[in-house]
């Protein structure tokens, strides 16, 4: 019950409720575990019409949802009743935006409009109140996405995101990455964004276009994050500002990495900002990276980050061939323990190995249960600004030859008998990691 963390809104709507805007006034409970929603219950108190009754829309994630409603026919019973206006979105349908009327969001609705525009569907803008009410219609599709600003909390998105992903909906902030559930801040900082059932391709364009639009960039300026333009890293030939890989910046529990890490981390002394370009980022089946760069001092790093429940394939795996990822996740604890390692430093040093050295590096396997785990480690950067490339297959006998002789190097280093393992902290550190 320790991670069991339950949110209650009594009052979902209190401008709505003053205004007498009743439709959208709303009750939110919501049951996160593990920092996630997994069930919610919307009470919806005033009935539209004199023939509606009190209603509570509930739902479980991975087992759906369903309503029911207080009678007066017989007594004030609860009795359970159809959901018939739910709906999925397909390719081709029109694109209904909702938000509410707040001058902060209009910018991102304009943003969306112009993505979607050249699709030849029909696009509408829906203005509409409360947070749970907003999230509601795109629970049951009467909405395609749903635009909110970063005055949201936790206890307005926690029931309705239960509903929305019990229905195959989803529910991220502006750059793609799950809202974080905590106690280190209640607000959604980095805003909200919420797509129907069946409308992933439209939500993976939103948060992409946000991710090179500098009105939603600017929301990461706090954290050091460089996005206006006139920069040499974060702009493009023509002035516009270029996207930034914000997604896979963030720490393992979701916030954003800020330029004080970097460069305390790095040992750079005169940085003020970065920027994390996406066409220098890489995002692969079972990890993401991205080059940091620091200004104005210049320098670079590389940061590698793992989060297993966040990769589709990684999900794939866990219901397929779950013992293909407890295999994947001791080979990113090796990797991760020897990068940081001080086996590692000596092997740089003393061997004079080209391996990237080791800035910061966080573990948090899960073994009982893989798809938890987590892994990032922050590198210094061998950029093809300095002469590296990178190689899928070795192209000719000198790139074979160079490789061996750096594997056995690296074998004669650790060999038994070797000085090496006259240092028994870094010997057992190795044994601890490793083996």
């Amino acid at each position: 019950m320790s991670q069991v963390v339950v949110y209650v809104d009594p009052l979902d709507g209190t401008r709505e409720f003053v205004e007498g805007r009743l439709h959208n006034v709303q009750s939110l409970i919501g049951v996160c575990y593990k920092g996630k929603p997994i069930m919610g219950a919307i009470g919806l108190p005033f009935p539209t019409n004199e023939q509606s009754a009190t209603e509570v829309v509930f739902g479980v994630v991975g087992k759906g949802i369903g309503k029911m409603m207080l009678t007066k026919k017989s007594g004030d019973d609860i009795v359970n009743c159809p959901f018939s206006e739910l709906t999925q979105h397909h390719d081709g349908d029109p694109i209904s935006i909702s938000s509410g009327d707040s001058k902060l969001v209009v910018p991102i609705v304009n943003l969306a409009e112009k993505i979607f525009a050249s699709r030849g569907v029909g696009i509408s803008r829906q203005i509409a109140g409360a947070t749970g009410n907003k999230l509601l219609l795109v629970t049951c599709g009467q909405t395609t996405l749903s635009l909110l600003h970063d005055k949201t909390n936790l206890w307005d998105t926690a029931a309705p995101t239960a509903l929305l992903e019990a229905m195959g909906g989803r529910i991220t902030d502006y750059f793609g990455e799950p809202l974080i559930y905590n106690s280190k801040e209640v607000r959604n900082a980095l805003c909200v964004v919420a797509s129907a059932p069946g409308a992933k391709r439209e939500h993976e364009e939103i948060v992409k276009a946000m991710r090179g639009d500098g009105v939603a960039l600017s929301i990461l300026g706090r954290f050091g994050l460089k996005c206006e333009e006139g920069g040499d890293d974060d702009v493009d030939g023509n002035g516009s500002v270029v996207e930034q890989c914000v997604d896979i910046t963030r720490d393992l529990d979701g916030y954003p990495l800020t330029n004080e890490y970097f460069a305390q981390k790095m040992g750079v002394a005169d940085s003020a900002t970065y920027t994390c370009p996406e066409k220098e980022a890489v995002r692969g089946l079972m990890s993401n990276g991205c080059r940091i760069h620091l200004q104005p001092s210049g320098d670079s790093a590389f940061y590698k980050r793992i989060v297993f429940e966040h990769l589709d394939h990684a999900r794939a795996k866990m219901k397929t061939a779950p013992h293909k990822l407890v295999r994947d996740v001791k080979s990113y604890k090796v990797e991760t323990s020897f990068l940081a390692s001080k086996a590692c430093t000596q092997v740089i040093t003393k061997a004079g190995l080209k391996i990237p050295k080791c800035y910061d590096a966080n573990l948090m396997p899960n073994d009982s249960n893989p798809i938890e785990s987590k892994f990032s480690v922050l590198l210094e950067d061998f950029a093809p600004s300095d002469g590296w490339s990178q190689r899928w297959l070795l192209q000719s006998d000198a790139e074979a030859k160079a490789t061996l002789t750096v594997l056995a190097k690296m074998h004669a280093f650790f060999w038994h008998g070797s000085s090496f393992w006259e240092d028994g902290d870094a010997a057992g550190e190795l044994e601890e990691g490793v083996w």
